[in-house]
């Protein structure tokens, strides 16, 4: 028996193009706001109506609606729907056993038998900060697991309890959007980077990021809301320039241009490259161009700093480096130099308080969603 949802219970505002002062980040059409401890009950009962179980479906639910309180919209509850279909169609084993098939002194390897991807990484770096707390460095990978969404998630929980976190992932080679630098035709995945530093008062930093322009699924966000990519951004099927997010999708499909480009894109070629290595060979999940089906492969390291240095210095060292950033001159127009990672803590702060917006298409595949798990909704 499904879980019955009343959203009607949960306080909804519309902000429409006439309230354009009130939604700064959306400007295109209407917009539903919710708060994000009753977008978490949605997310999670929604998972929990498709058999996830209980605690991971609130795993992957509070992972979710994080990345829309950091302002990371498309790796946030867009992906609800994804999900959903990925557990209808078996894709997402929601009777996962993930298993430790490789264990030696300061590397591990797991084997995620298709569980959510949240899982398996929460597991890998729960098993890693034990091993780096004993032995200084520990490095895992993971392999036949799915979506891990936003990277910063993981490496910073890991900085948030004392230890430098590097995380890196790829997908099996399943979806490939970024062609090799000077290739014509798309042929990696976005294969993006996180790591994230202990600091004084919590985490230091945290950098997030793609190898490419941008991530894949922030273009295809643009396409649900019609909106134009910056230049620069994508070549369409025949090696144009283009600023439409839908010839990157078309058939034949475009390619996003690796980090760097126009000028120095061979250097996001290589950080790519090193990723697909470290995820695909290394970790065991494929390489580009091998997969048929979307694998994503995990590379994590955790340091301890207290097998390198008197950790009292290291914060002095760390501090004074975050604060020369701080103070550094400015060009004309900057107001701040900001620390990776602190847009998304003030923002997760305004968006605790005011709510979450969430875009209006978006939500109506929600509600069509809970329709079809026969979850009540409003009219």
């Amino acid at each position: 028996m499904l879980a019955v949802l009343r959203i009607s219970e949960f306080d909804l505002q519309i902000c429409g193009s006439a309230a354009l002062g009130l939604c700064p980040f959306h400007s295109y059409h209407d917009l539903v706001i919710v708060q994000a401890d009753k977008l978490l009950r949605i997310v999670r009962e929604i998972l929990e109506a498709h058999g996830a179980r209980s605690d991971e479906a609130d795993l992957v639910a509070r992972h979710l609606v994080d990345s829309n309180l950091t302002g990371h919209d498309s790796h946030g509850v867009a992906r609800l729907p994804r999900y959903v279909e990925d557990m209808r169609a078996g894709g997402i084993n929601v009777a996962a056993q993930v298993k430790v098939v490789r264990d030696g002194p300061g590397a591990l390897v797991l084997d995620g038998d298709w569980c959510f991807g949240q899982v398996a990484a929460t597991q890998i770096f729960d098993l890693l900060i034990e091993r780096a707390g004993t032995q200084g460095v520990a490095a895992g990978g993971v392999y036949n697991t799915n979506d891990t969404a936003r990277l910063g998630a993981y490496t910073y929980a890991v900085a948030q309890r004392g230890y430098f976190a590097l995380m890196a992932v790829n997908d099996g080679g399943w979806l490939p959007l970024i062609a090799p630098w000077g290739g014509k035709t798309p042929l990696f995945s976005t294969n993006p980077l996180s790591a994230a530093a202990p600091g004084t008062d919590g985490p230091a930093f945290c950098v997030d990021m793609s190898t490419c322009v941008t991530a894949g699924s922030r273009i295809k966000l643009a396409q649900m809301r019609g909106e134009s990519l910056d230049p620069g951004t994508i070549i369409d099927a025949e090696g144009r320039p283009s600023t439409d997010p839908g010839d990157l999708f078309g058939s034949p499909a475009g390619s996003i241009l690796p980090l760097g480009a126009p000028v120095a894109g061979h250097k996001g070629f290589g950080l790519n490259l090193i990723i697909d290595m470290l995820c695909g060979a290394v970790a065991g999940a494929g390489c580009s161009g091998s997969g048929d089906r979307d694998a994503q492969g995990i590379f994590a390291i955790v340091i301890n700093v207290d097998a390198f240095t008197d950790r009292s210095a290291f914060l002095e060292r760390a501090q004074g480096l975050l604060d020369s950033i701080r103070s550094w001159p400015k060009l004309e127009g900057v107001e701040d130099i900001r620390i990776p990672g602190e847009a998304a803590e003030r923002l997760r702060e305004k968006r605790q308080r005011e709510g979450i917006d969430v875009d209006e298409p978006l939500w109506r595949q929600i509600r069509e969603l809970a329709v079809a798990s026969e979850v009540e909704v409003p009219s």
